[in-house]
Formats: C-alpha cells, structure tokens, sequence
C-alpha cells in the first residue's frame, strides 16, 4: 500500500499539478474506446486502479496475457485512472490494442481455414473460445465453434431418424443442445429432438422477461463496435 501511494505522490509531481479526484462512488456513463473496442465503465478510485494497473503488468511480464489483458480493461474502465499520470493510461491502451490485434488476426486465420481445414479451425476457435472470452473475437469464435457442434449433431440424428437408433439419436442431439448453447442451430435442433421422441428444449413464452439461459450477445454501440466488460 505504501508503495503504491508513493508512485501515485511521484506521478503527481512528474506532471506538476494536482489530479483532480473523480468520485470512487461513481460509475461514469462514457464508455471508454480503446481501438476498435469499447469499454464499459466501472467504479474505482486512484489507488484501486493504480493496483489494477501494477497486476496487470505483472501478468503481462509473466506472459499470462488474457488475465493482463482482463486487467488492463478493468483498469481502463476506472474513473480513478485519469487522476493518475497520462503514461499508465498510454501504456495500458497501447497493450490492450496489441492484443486485441493479434487475436483479430489469429480469428481472421481460422475463418479462411474453415471448412477445408475443419479440424484445425475448430482446435482454434475453441482456443479462442477459451482464452480471450473478453474479446468479440472470442465471443464470435465460441458461436462459430457451438453452431459447428450442432450442425454435426443435427445431421448425424436426421440420418437415424425412423430408425431403431432414433432414442440413441435423441440422446446424443439432447447432449449437444445442452452443451452448444450458443450455436446458430439451436432452435431447429430443440424442434428434431421432439420429434425424435426426446424432451422439448424450446423455450417457453413468459409473461414476465428475467433474462434468457442462453449466453447473450455482447451489447453493440450505434458504430456497431461492441461494449465489452469483464468482472473483477
């Protein structure tokens, strides 16, 4: 703690003025843009982000970059990051973009290796899926990877269909459905499973809407960049 103040006492001097102090109680409602991403606000004060910042740096130094990446976005999504000096500002968004960038190419790969490279698109976007969860990239690679499951799983029960292997069918797609939630395919699968003598999956009407079990969309702004967060 006391190492902490003492660089925030020297930041101050580098710049020669007093910061002026935003309210840790406060989360502001300008969403912060880092590159092609957007970042949702959070509270926090000088001293919480300044920690914020020192563990995210140590995680960059570790290699550990998705978790320095959650870091970074959490830091930048802080009122108290503007009462510190402008260089941790610079060098958080500095490494959030380059992050940001090697994902979108690596995600951009795996699209043009799909389908003809079926195996090695799917061991990528599940890598994508898995590490960079935060990014759109990662959201975008996890539907790619769900909807891929469940188109396989869809055929695969259509070819027994009629078939004395219709209640093994049913199984193996009921199990798909359950794992792929966020797939393309999900309402044609929930449909072939009924008629293959299985539960009804479908979503029921509700009077009064509390959020759906599905994972959602990330929240887009009027640009169509999208809104991203993470949680502490």
């Amino acid at each position: 703690m006391r190492r902490l103040l003492v660089l925030l006492f020297l930041g101050t001097a580098a710049i020669g003025q007093e910061p002026a102090q935003p309210d840790p109680g406060r989360i502001p409602t300008d969403i912060v843009e880092v590159g092609a991403l957007k970042i949702r606000p959070r509270s926090g004060n000088a001293e919480i982000a300044l920690q914020t910042w020192v563990q995210a740096h140590s995680l960059h130094k570790a290699n550990k970059l998705p978790e320095a990446l959650q870091k970074y976005v959490l830091f930048l999504g802080m009122p108290g990051h503007l009462a510190l000096p402008e260089r941790y500002s610079r060098s958080a968004r500095n490494r959030v973009d380059a992050l940001h960038d090697e994902v979108r190419k690596e995600f951009e790969t795996s699209l043009k290796l799909y389908p003809k490279q079926r195996a090695k698109a799917l061991d990528m976007w599940k890598l994508l899926a898995g590490r960079w969860v935060v990014l759109p990239e990662g959201h975008a690679a996890k539907q790619l990877w769900h909807s891929d499951e469940l188109r396989g799983a869809i055929d695969a029960a259509k070819k027994l269909k009629g078939t004395d292997q219709a209640k093994q069918a049913a199984a193996a797609l009921e199990k798909a459905i359950r794992a792929y939630t966020m797939g393309l395919y999900l309402y044609e699968a929930r449909t072939l499973l009924v008629d293959l003598g299985g539960p009804d999956l479908r979503p029921k009407p509700k009077i009064d809407v509390e959020g759906d079990d599905e994972e959602e969309e990330p929240e887009e702004d009027d640009d169509g960049k999208s809104v991203i967060e993470v949680n502490d």
